[in-house]
């Protein structure tokens, strides 16, 4: 009888804690919830943003599809780009851009003595 007293007090202040707990995690997470939406609607971005960006998919798009390219390695990128979840046509040529443009900028980074002199 005198293990019960403690056992019942413990079980007691735990819940007890438990719930005041969960009543104020929930009132957390409505401020932060609110704050989120406030700081996400000031930081929408404008149009001109987006114009420059489809610009720049558009000259990546236009890069890839000049590119020669074999059609076993196309079907590869296709199937991988899939996979990732772009199932967009201009995937694969914008990807190619991407890949055409980081190459030539490795380049350029290279071979220019900014970073060291060269040999």
């Amino acid at each position: 009888m005198t293990l019960m007293l403690p056992l019942a007090v413990f079980a007691f202040a735990t819940l007890l804690l438990a719930a005041a707990g969960l009543r104020l995690a929930g009132r957390q997470a409505g401020v932060v919830d609110r704050r989120l939406q406030e700081v996400t609607a000031a930081a929408r971005p404008a149009a001109a943003p987006q114009v420059r960006f489809e610009a720049v998919v558009d000259v990546l798009k236009r890069v890839g599809n000049r590119v020669p390219r074999s059609p076993g390695e196309m079907g590869k990128l296709r199937l991988r780009l899939v996979q990732a979840g772009y199932r967009r046509e201009e995937a694969l040529p914008v990807f190619i851009g991407i890949r055409l443009a980081v190459a030539v900028g490795a380049f350029v980074v290279v071979a220019t003595p900014i970073f060291g002199r060269p040999n």
